[in-house]
């Protein structure tokens, strides 16, 4: 019965259609919730909120979601829903402005990631590459650095040991990573990992992760700039990835993102609390 709905609700509602929709949904989600009118304080909600965003994103790209692909087609827009609620709980102290501006800033993005994600999940189920594919891939590293941002600064606001800070955001870059070699696979250049392949890369790219955190833990520092920081590490372990399967790593590319890790760093020395 449930697949009878949901046949019949995809087949009248174009996907376009069922992306805004969703966004709007989430928007209004966050609306409510930071207002007070859905009071979510516990973990159990918290994880009640990950399993209807996941139902719901397999509804918007049914029938491109199977089991092989259902878990990267909800990572982002769960990490999207997760941080958006948790930054507008710990961060409390912001104008009605700023937060009418995230609220509709998330929902956005919660748009674009489905848009960018359909492109993939498309590909998948064609087996062939569509004319897309390749800006897709471009925004889909941005749209991984931009959702992870709050994400690690409200896990940061968590009054715990910096070893579970470190543990907690080098667990998300490893599936990142995980989720970054998916949507590479189907580029030309790039060669075709093994799985022990995969899980080595993302290990790199939590050990990277990992190291960055646990070694400007001493630092005083704004959860935010601190996040920040954290995902140009990020963003270099991602990019290392992608620049491994295409063969593309160089003295520039190091020295790139060497600099942007360094710029960040700096950041967090100079506006100390």
């Amino acid at each position: 019965m449930i697949r009878t709905i949901t046949q019949t609700i995809t087949q009248k509602v174009e996907k376009k259609y069922r992306f805004a929709i969703h966004a709007l949904f989430y928007a209004a989600f966050l609306f409510l919730h930071s207002s007070g009118f859905i009071p979510l304080e516990s973990f159990g909600l918290y994880f009640a909120i990950l399993l209807v965003t996941s139902f719901s994103v397999i509804l918007v790209h049914y029938p491109n979601v199977t089991y092989r692909n259902i878990f990267m087609a909800v990572l982002l827009p769960m990490n999207l829903a997760l941080g958006g609620t948790l930054a507008l709980l710990l961060f409390p102290n912001i104008s009605l402005v700023f937060k009418l501006s995230a609220i509709i800033a998330f929902s956005f993005l919660d748009y674009i990631i489905l848009l960018i994600n359909n492109v993939f999940l498309v590909i998948e189920d064609r087996e062939e590459v569509i004319p897309l594919y390749r800006v897709a891939v471009t925004w889909s590293l941005i749209l991984q650095i931009i959702v992870l941002i709050p994400l690690v600064a409200s896990i940061y606001k968590f009054n715990v040991n910096s070893f579970y800070h470190a543990t907690a955001v080098a667990v998300l870059a490893f599936f990142y990573s995980l989720y970054q070699i998916w949507v590479t696979r189907y580029d030309k250049d790039a060669k075709n990992a093994g799985v022990a392949e995969k899980i080595f890369l993302s290990f790199i790219v939590f050990f990277l992760v990992f190291s960055g955190v646990i070694g400007v833990s001493f630092i005083p520092s704004e959860p935010f700039l601190r996040a920040l920081f954290t995902s140009s590490v990020a963003m270099f372990g991602l990019s290392y990835v992608s620049a491994y399967l295409k063969n593309e790593i160089n003295k520039k590319f190091i020295f790139q993102y060497a600099f942007i890790t360094i710029v960040f760093l700096v950041l967090m020395l100079i506006f100390r609390p």
